[in-house]
């Protein structure tokens, strides 16, 4: 793998078949091989003036996006150089941790196996609580969050729910926990660049590659949606706001909301309206 590959404009260049399978050597390289990998693709991000072109895969049953390398990212004005890394598509509330998906209609779960059969007992109340409430269709999903005594299941729009592991983090909790994992907080350049991809004029996408109507996808694909307040950054000292609180759809003002960055403050225990994202950094020796 020549580091080169890694780097915009190389990576933009190469043929998709190339693309996929340097992608696949990161993962091998950087991902803890215990790790269940699955489902790589393509991701697409088209735009009124370019073409976003990278890769995705879901780790331990998480979305993860390579984010390419570039020297000369264009961040808020700035020129920045930021290092090739992968990042997760969407993030979890500071107070869980993403186990993997059940599928409510035929009980199936994925994710991480050994935590999952760990809490079957508490996914077999959930999901006989489920299907005393479901209505004649067989994929109804339910509507709201539902928590059992250490597990948390999500909203969803198909017929599989997240499932989370309920934690009472502190700051320094929560990145210890990332980085014993092999990954870490985003930095604000990471954060600032996945979710604008650098370029000189900010703008919204054409078209999404998560088909779905509580998130919205900028930048390199990272997506957001509206129940998430803050965003934490590997800096204790700062924060990023998810920047569909300013509640609008000019692209200038959703910019500067990008951008904008406030200083943090923490409760002794995370709480709900923060979430995170993990980063893997791709860094050759």
């Amino acid at each position: 793998m020549n580091e080169n590959d890694l780097y915009l404009p190389t990576w933009r260049e190469i043929s998709d078949q190339r693309r996929q399978l340097i992608f696949e050597q990161v993962l091998r390289y950087f991902i803890n091989p215990l790790w269940h990998v699955a489902n790589i693709r393509p991701l697409q991000m088209q735009y009124r003036n370019q073409t976003l072109l990278t890769c995705q895969a879901d780790l331990n049953g998480q979305t993860f996006v390579f984010v390419p390398g570039n020297l000369r990212a264009n961040l808020n004005g700035e020129e920045v150089a930021v290092s090739p890394f992968l990042i997760a598509r969407t993030a979890v509330n500071a107070n869980h941790y993403y186990l993997g998906e059940l599928n409510v209609v035929n009980g199936e779960t994925f994710g991480q196996m050994k935590l999952l059969r760990e809490y079957q007992s508490e996914i077999d109340d959930y999901l006989l609580r489920t299907r005393q409430k479901a209505s004649l269709n067989p994929f109804a999903t339910p509507p709201t969050t539902i928590q059992t005594e250490h597990l948390t299941f999500g909203t969803t729009e198909s017929e599989s729910v997240p499932i989370y592991l309920q934690e009472k983090w502190s700051y320094s909790d929560l990145r210890q926990f990332l980085r014993r994992n092999g990954c870490n907080l985003p930095t604000r350049n990471q954060w600032e660049y996945a979710a604008t991809a650098g370029v000189a004029k900010f703008e919204l996408p054409l078209n999404q590659d998560l088909h779905s109507v509580i998130y919205d996808q900028m930048g390199y694909g990272v997506a957001f949606k509206q129940a998430q307040q803050w965003e934490l950054l590997d800096d204790p000292e700062l924060i990023k706001q998810n920047p569909l609180f300013v509640e609008t759809s000019d692209e200038r003002e959703l910019a500067s909301a990008l951008f904008q960055q406030y200083a943090a403050t923490y409760e002794p225990i995370l709480t709900e309206n923060l979430a995170y994202r993990p980063v893997f950094n791709v860094q050759l020796d």
